[in-house]
């Protein structure tokens, strides 16, 4: 039998793409295995979380924010044009580029 894996929590400073989903900005991860947490924390994605969740650490969706939040979350994705296109393209943009993050 193999021996778990340290974990530790995490909050997202960076959107990514996990498990299919785009974790957001201000969202905490709680029991991120250790290996994993690392890569992203060397990725300027994340950093290590040790207080207590509350409100403020929920980020809303991308269809949640406004069009402006979401094209400066494009900008730090380096996705060009985003200041031309419509929020539902701003939003696939996101997604596509947090996919191949």
């Amino acid at each position: 039998m193999s021996k778990p894996a340290n974990t530790v929590n995490i909050k997202v400073t960076a959107a990514f793409g996990m498990g299919g989903k785009i974790v957001m900005p201000g969202e905490v991860l709680h029991g991120v295995p250790e290996a994993q947490a690392k890569n992203l924390l060397e990725r300027g994605r994340v950093e290590l979380y040790t207080g207590e969740e509350s409100d403020e650490d929920t980020a809303p969706a991308l269809e949640d924010m406004t069009l402006e939040e979401l094209r400066t979350e494009a900008e730090d994705y380096q996705i060009e044009g985003a200041d031309k296109m419509t929020k539902k393209e701003v939003i696939a943009a996101i997604r596509d580029a947090a996919e191949a993050a």
